[in-house]
């Protein structure tokens, strides 16, 4: 009898695995076979592509040498891998992250199964997260990909914790090595979660000493539950002490007060991304999606995806005992509670400002963890001013409009990112055909092109550019860089701005190649250089469509 329960109780949560995965790859299918590579992608490829030993070994260690500031093993290993498998074609690389999505929505979901969450729960808020469009960046650039793994890594070790707590005696050590292992490679793939795993350590310790999850007897087990806690603690501290040594990024001291500071500053951005933008203005995007970018393909795919999630979600909170609404209350205070402090955490490390549907909204990922959960703990206060009769249905319509909101505005986004690929091709293509070499030791401007196509990123960068055409012909002694705002003409060279600095490109063997004119312009002196920017380049908001300035602009 209890094999034929539990063997039902598998079936149900391999039903609720697969609607993750079919939600996750009906949005994928939209646009995963048109994207291309972006920015930082050139950069790489090219290492990889100009390494002159191409054993993943030699690949994983010019990777290393060239871009170490990051200090991302992870990442390599996972770029190496790709590039062994898939070249030059992108749609491999987007296939591949598409099926992390879906990979993480599911072991969000064990791990809510784990924690003894009711099934519509557990279900509601991995689709959520699944669909957010808070971190969308994250589902079309390839050198973001890494806090997709470390997602997936991080749901890994709280999976794995969780286990350690319900398993026998004999058994747990092994369950906390995995989530060990997934912990330190979550934290070296990408940072970003690593005040989550922090409170993972505190969760195993509230659990333990709740009663009835850690199966140890005698007076040792606070001791052995003090160890599969701070052992997490360690990992984690270990991490970031190794990052703060070696990175090149991580120069200077850390004040407490400028950073508690950056931190409000950054949380109250960050609220009004994820709970104005990304909620209380649903019904504004929804709008202006369905009235500009989406077209009957994606209506219908979101109304699929709409329909069946709420019938499947309705008729799990059917019993009592599985809907998870009888008592909105308790869903309101733990999911709410739980789903600011880990929005909080997901938004404490990272120093990137919060976006919309900029590039920057790749740090939000951890963050929406939290999303997810306040999300459904707002379904359950909605459910709890309603109705008792229309309380399941009212929570399964707050699940189903965060999902299908987040499906349609993905669905948009992607758009600006397969253009711009489309941008990139014919640019690089412009550039062959009119220009059939390029000598080492020359530098490319290229002009008359927008950087930005919406929020993504056509040609904005020196390494972008440099990637590219390094590439294309074949060698790796060409500089690169576009025309922005911050552009000055010297005796000695045309520098352009870079952070706080300018990058300056001596006359020698210098031109421009202008996309709109499909031209070269060669630039010999700085007389040459002044007629040239003077007469024949123009402002730079010209070649931009408006609103566009270069610099990328939110589309909602």
């Amino acid at each position: 009898m209890i094999g034929r329960v539990d063997a039902t109780l598998r079936k149900a949560e391999a039903i609720d695995g697969l609607l993750h995965v079919a939600a996750v790859w009906l949005l994928a299918t939209r646009y995963v076979f048109e994207l291309g590579f972006y920015s930082d992608d050139w950069s790489f490829l090219a290492t990889m592509f100009l390494s002159e030993d191409q054993s993943p070994s030699g690949l994983f260690r010019a990777l290393q040498a060239a871009h170490d500031n990051t200090l991302r093993p992870v990442q390599w290993l996972a770029l190496v891998g790709l590039y062994e498998l898939f070249g030059l074609q992108p749609t491999g690389y987007h296939v591949f992250n598409a099926g992390m999505l879906a990979l993480g929505a599911v072991l969000f979901y064990f791990v809510m199964r784990e924690l003894r969450q009711p099934r519509i729960l557990a279900v509601a808020v991995p689709l959520m997260y699944a669909l957010l469009p808070h971190y969308s960046t994250d589902r079309f650039w390839i050198s973001t990909f890494q806090a997709n793994v470390s997602m997936c890594l991080y749901f890994l070790s709280l999976f794995a914790d969780l286990k350690t707590l319900r398993s026998d005696t004999t058994r747990p050590w092994r369950w906390k090595a995995l989530s060990l292992a997934s912990a330190l490679a979550s934290g070296f793939a990408y940072e970003v979660f690593l005040p989550l795993l922090l409170l993972n350590s505190i969760l195993v310790l509230y659990l333990g000493r709740a009663g009835g999850w850690l199966r140890t007897d005698g007076r040792h087990a606070p001791m052995k539950l003090l160890l599969l806690s701070g052992t997490t603690v360690a990992a984690v501290l270990s991490v970031v002490i190794f990052k703060a040594l070696v990175a090149r990024r991580a120069t200077g001291g850390v004040h407490i007060r400028s950073y508690l500071d950056w931190l409000v500053g950054q949380l109250l951005r960050a609220f009004w991304v994820s709970y104005d933008s990304h909620l209380l203005q649903i019904p504004r995007t929804v709008w202006r999606i369905v009235s500009d970018y989406a077209n009957w393909g994606d209506i219908a795919t979101a109304g699929v995806v709409a329909v069946a999630s709420f019938a499947y979600l309705y008729k799990l909170g059917g019993a009592a005992k599985e809907s998870g609404v009888a008592a909105p209350q308790r869903v309101v205070a733990y999911y709410l509670g739980l789903g600011i402090i880990a929005f909080v955490a997901g938004h404490s490390l990272f120093p990137l400002d919060p976006t919309v549907s900029g590039v920057n909204n790749r740090a939000a990922i951890a963050a929406s963890v939290g999303v997810a959960l306040s999300f459904a703990g707002l379904g359950g206060l909605v459910a709890f001013l309603g109705p008792s009769r229309a309380r399941r249905a009212m929570f399964c319509g707050v699940v189903v409009v965060a999902a299908t909101s987040g499906f349609l505005t993905i669905s948009a986004e992607a758009k600006f990112w397969v253009g711009s690929y489309r941008l990139q091709t014919r640019i690089l293509d412009d550039i062959r055909d009119h220009v059939p070499s390029i000598p080492r030791g020359s530098t490319v401007i290229l002009d008359g092109a927008c950087p930005f196509n919406g929020p993504a990123v056509v040609f904005n960068s020196d390494w972008d550019l440099s990637g590219a055409l390094q590439i294309l012909y074949g060698h790796s002694d060409i500089r690169a860089n576009v025309v922005a705002s911050a552009l000055r003409v010297d005796e000695d060279g045309v520098a352009i701005r870079k952070a706080a600095e300018y990058i300056v490109y001596p006359y020698r063997q210098l031109f421009v190649f202008h996309a709109g004119r499909k031209e070269r312009f060669d630039l010999v002196d700085a007389p040459s250089a002044r007629n040239y920017f003077d007469i024949v380049s123009g402002d730079v908001v010209s070649r931009c469509p408006p609103g566009e300035d270069g610099l990328g602009v939110e589309i909602f």
